[in-house]
């Protein structure tokens, strides 16, 4: 999707470029008329190109396709950078998919929040679109409230308020966002954001979010119940929730459990191909620990077949992920 996208927008870009270099100026300084008329007619086969394929992602988006809905509004975020949309485009393509619960204008400010696919980080057009899908009941208005309260309580583009990003949690969390649960649940836990402790309150609302798939409040009860913090300490109570973290794509816990199916720990059986399958997930995602054990397990034979090539590559990865990342902290002190 994100080279789909790319194509279309770099040759948009790449035509605007050449017209500007090939431009030419009379020996007044000003452009020529034949050098306007170029540059007229070259920006309007562009945009009519650019239409045609906003009109086509929008006809080929489904909304239960989400990287299709995305691209859409990714190609909206360049049409209004070049002029060729407006932001009432964009409201109106909001009115057409948010009778099915999209929030189109919640994923454009998240994208401009985030910098991703291409887009330049703009918290300026973040906060914009953010309050625009606040203003529009539902569509993921809770969504928009959970990332505005980001925002606030970073101090990202807007004046640091801790009052006012809680008080965007609380609404973000009474619209069903688990993110935003497992924020106040950690919060409550913790007594801090101006929240007095509160065991039970903490345990509800991170519980609630981990069972609406949200991967860290699973980590962090996972923790909990390994540790006994807060919580009598129950092993089996802590793999459970690691369990269901790694199920929902948190890699550290994919790790947790690949390394208990390979020990036959924690309360799990030996498994070397339960342990492989978890740790080719955790090591996907970039975690060393599980790159250095999926390479050992490649070694040894264990759940997979010797492979010293493949043992050679992750371990080499290994070591360059680690590198790289201590280099950055280095950096930034």
């Amino acid at each position: 999707m994100k080279c789909a996208v790319g194509l279309v927008l770099l040759g948009a870009l790449a035509i605007m470029t050449s017209c500007r270099e090939q431009s030419g100026k009379s020996d007044s300084g000003s452009l020529s008329e034949e050098t306007k008329m170029n540059t007229t007619e070259a920006h309007h086969q562009d945009k009519a190109e650019f239409l045609k394929s906003l009109s086509d992602a929008k006809k080929a988006a489904k909304i239960d396709e989400p990287d299709s809905m995305k691209k859409v509004a990714v190609l909206f975020i360049h049409g209004l950078e070049q002029g060729y949309v407006t932001d009432h485009d964009v409201l109106d393509w909001g009115d057409q998919v948010s009778a099915d619960g999209y929030g189109a204008e919640g994923v454009l400010g998240a994208i401009y929040l985030y910098g991703s696919d291409g887009v330049t980080r703009n918290t300026k057009q973040a906060l914009y679109w953010l309050n625009k899908a606040i203003e529009r009941k539902g569509s993921q208005a809770g969504n928009a409230e959970y990332l505005l309260g980001m925002m606030y309580m970073a101090g990202d583009g807007v004046p640091k308020d801790i009052n006012r990003a809680v008080g965007c949690f609380l609404k973000a969390s009474d619209e069903g966002v688990p993110a935003a649960m497992s924020l106040l649940g950690r919060a409550h836990l913790q007594g801090q954001l101006g929240f007095e402790k509160d065991t039970a309150q903490g345990l509800a609302l991170l519980q609630k979010a981990a069972n609406k798939g949200d991967a860290n409040a699973s980590m962090f009860l996972g923790h909990l119940y390994a540790k006994g913090a807060d919580v009598a300490q129950s092993l089996p109570k802590a793999m459970e929730w690691y369990q269901q973290a790694a199920t929902a794509g948190n890699a550290h816990a994919q790790y947790i459990i690949g390394l208990a199916y390979l020990d036959g720990t924690q309360g799990l059986p030996e498994n070397y191909e339960s342990a492989v399958k978890w740790l080719k997930l955790a090591a996907g995602q970039d975690h060393v620990d599980a790159m250095l054990m999926l390479s050992a397990c490649y070694s040894t034979g264990k759940g997979t077949p010797v492979n010293d090539e493949l043992a050679r590559v992750w371990k080499q990865r290994a070591l360059e992920l680690n590198n790289q990342r201590q280099n950055n902290q280095h950096e930034t002190k």
